[in-house]
């Protein structure tokens, strides 16, 4: 990925005020984060005139300060990793999630305390009445959990319904902690997005029952997500991808 380039690169080299490599070494905290995050991090230096230097942490957390919100809500990858979702007053997670207008965590692994510090976080943000009330969503990667890792897409046995009462337990138990986070904090804080990463199936060229049965597994998570957080936006990637090696199309290993 892009952004696992950029870190390996500012493990070599010094912040530039063009490039700006070392800040955004620092400011990804080995997640991966959308493009959005890219374009913050290289706003966020100024031009040097050729002069080379390492920010520090304060320094780094103060140029992100003087950036103004984004005009619409960038939902990034799970932040989880490195740390930075552990402490409740860590800035650089209060200024991301104040610049995008939003944090996302893993739904299927997101502590109850790491959780805490996402509504927290965004509780403190909205409580400066910006033009875009902060939020969290919840990443989830179905079809990789539960269900047994060779079988058909077609499969409707025991493990099928354990994925999707997995994902809809780890949802109604978020729905329950942002309830009772937002009671605590006197706040409104919601989710308002799921993000459903699935590499799991490959489509087949010919093969009508093999792809709706994909449809169907996705179509009742989908449906599943939607009737847990009816408000929040349902984003999906990497269904059914096929990526193209050589002369043939092959599925993708990711997971």
């Amino acid at each position: 990925m892009i952004n696992n380039m950029i870190v390996r690169q500012a493990e070599r080299l010094t912040t530039t005020g063009v490039l700006g490599v070392a800040l955004t070494s620092r400011f990804l905290e080995n997640s991966h984060i959308l493009i959005a995050s890219i374009v913050i991090t290289f706003m966020a230096v100024l031009p040097c005139s050729g002069q080379s230097k390492t920010l520090s942490d304060h320094e780094i957390d103060s140029k992100l300060s003087e950036l103004k919100s984004l005009p619409k809500v960038h939902y990034s990858y799970s932040w989880i990793g490195g740390g930075i979702m552990d402490n409740p007053n860590n800035r650089r997670l209060y200024e991301y999630a104040r610049i995008t207008n939003a944090l996302t965590f893993w739904g299927q692994s997101v502590n109850r305390k790491q959780f805490n510090n996402c509504v927290y976080t965004c509780a403190r943000i909205n409580k400066t009445k910006p033009n875009i009330p902060a939020s969290v969503a919840a990443c989830f990667n179905p079809w990789h959990r539960k269900f047994g890792e060779k079988l058909p897409p077609t499969d409707r046995g025991a493990s099928y319904y354990e994925e999707i009462r997995y994902l809809s337990d780890r949802l109604r138990l978020i729905k329950k902690w942002l309830a009772e986070e937002n009671q605590k904090y006197g706040s409104k804080v919601q989710l308002t997005a799921a993000i459903l990463d699935c590499e799991r199936f490959y489509v087949k060229e010919g093969s009508k029952k093999w792809n709706e049965g994909i449809r169907e597994a996705l179509d009742t998570i989908h449906k599943e997500a939607q009737s847990i957080f009816p408000e929040a936006r349902i984003e999906w990637y990497g269904r059914g991808v096929k990526a193209y090696s050589g002369n043939r199309w092959a599925k993708r290993g990711n997971f």
